[in-house]
């Protein structure tokens, strides 16, 4: 789990294993590696008894699911595509709040409103605006070396 750019999409994993029980597993995971229920869902397996005290277990060592064992071979697969799912929709929360953090820093709040409202033609009418057309020396490599907020602060002050 070093990189944490190659992630499994969901773990199962016994709590009953040689050396390290499936709880210590599942807290490493969480508390040690900083992998949230939402970035790497965990679900554990066990034929462990009594399976409510085993439950609890898990879910205190932060696993998102729990299957007894035996278990169908169809809860099981469910179970995993719920798993990934949920992960997939929280990527795309994600990615989402990225986009809408981009938009703020790039656009008056008012346009940022209309646009997620769903207006798709955005146009304003300004009394008195200056438009100023230049080529800046070096404009490229500055705009890729400084953040969005700085390149529009930046041009502001000119």
């Amino acid at each position: 789990f070093a990189n944490h750019s190659r992630l499994a999409d969901v773990v199962l994993l016994d709590v009953m294993m040689p050396g390290m029980t499936g709880y210590e597993v599942c807290a490493e995971i969480r508390n040690h590696l900083q992998l949230p229920a939402s970035t790497l869902p965990i679900i554990m397996l066990s034929a462990r008894e009594p399976v409510p005290d085993s439950i609890i277990e898990g879910l205190k060592h932060c696993c998102n699911d729990y299957i007894p064992k035996p278990f169908e071979s169809a809860v099981l697969h469910a179970r995993v595509q719920a798993a990934f799912q949920l992960k997939r929709l929280h990527e795309v929360e994600m990615q989402n709040a990225a986009h809408a953090q981009l938009l703020h820093e790039i656009m008056p709040a008012h346009i940022v409103q209309r646009l997620i409202s769903g207006e798709r033609c955005i146009a304003e009418s300004h009394q008195c605006v200056t438009i100023l057309f230049s080529d800046i020396v070096g404009w490229t490599n500055i705009a890729e070396s400084i953040s969005t907020s700085a390149v529009l602060t930046l041009l502001n002050e000119l």
